[in-house]
């Protein structure tokens, strides 16, 4: 996973997925399983190196998460 978001970062590719750490490792959005629903956690460091935007009723009900350095 981490040779793909090197590879990704600073670029304007939005990265989804479930695996677990992802946006602690870089990753722009993870969904997670928590009590038999879906979550969110968004990782805005990376969102904003990619020069996306994300909107804030998606920021208002996700979980945020910083980049482990």
């Amino acid at each position: 996973m981490g040779v793909i978001l090197k590879a990704l970062r600073g670029k304007s590719v939005l990265t989804v997925s479930d695996m677990d750490g992802f946006t602690s490792q870089g990753g722009m959005i993870q969904l997670v399983e928590l009590e038999n629903r879906i979550s969110i956690r968004i990782n805005p460091d990376s969102i904003e190196k990619g020069k996306l935007r994300v909107s804030s009723k998606l920021m208002q009900i996700a979980q945020i998460e910083k980049t482990e350095e």
